[in-house]
């Protein structure tokens, strides 16, 4: 990834809870330590499931494979009520990935198995039973619009600085190389 002479920063889009925000649907956070890249990494972050109006705290929400024939995406059912919410929460992905444009962030840093951020969440049928596991609909999406751009856990902070860090390293080797 190559950046323009134009552009001093790099984008790295973090989940709303793992930078310390009560946005869970419990009301908590899941604080995890983001390395300070430096001036040249700006962190956005956002919440699917508050963007989509959800609120804070707010009924649980699970991946659902419904029985319906010809539904090859899953949806997103309220936990308890079996209410589909799946709308509302696709706009809200499609929205938080539209700020980017065409310049997507460098990589995203999404909470672990959420059925909004997941990367490998638990898949449930229509009756709530575990039947495998699928990707959150944010993961989903960007999947689709950003198929190059990686996808981290909070579980895999290492990776992550490998990776900001040698995206940096060809910034700095690319702009001595103009000098």
């Amino acid at each position: 990834m190559q950046m323009k002479k134009s552009q001093s920063f790099m984008t790295l889009y973090v989940s709303r809870c793992l930078l310390g925000d009560t946005c869970r649907y419990d009301g908590k956070s899941k604080k995890v330590d983001v390395p300070d890249f430096g001036p040249h990494v700006r962190i956005l972050s956002a919440c699917p499931e508050v963007a989509a109006g959800f609120g804070t705290p707010r009924p649980s929400i699970e991946i659902v494979q419904p029985d319906s024939v010809g539904k090859a995406i899953p949806e997103i059912w309220r936990r308890e009520s079996r209410m589909d919410v799946t709308p509302k929460l696709r706009i809200a992905c499609r929205r938080i990935l539209e700020q980017f444009g065409e310049l997507p962030p460098v990589a995203f840093l999404l909470k672990a198995r959420s059925p909004s951020c997941g990367r490998e969440s638990v898949l449930h049928d229509a009756a709530g039973s575990e039947i495998g596991i699928a990707p959150g609909e944010l993961v989903r999406q960007i999947r689709l619009r950003y198929p190059n751009v990686p996808v981290f856990t909070e579980e895999e902070m290492p990776e992550l600085e490998v990776w900001i860090r040698a995206r940096l390293l060809e910034i700095e080797t690319s702009e001595a190389q103009l000098s």
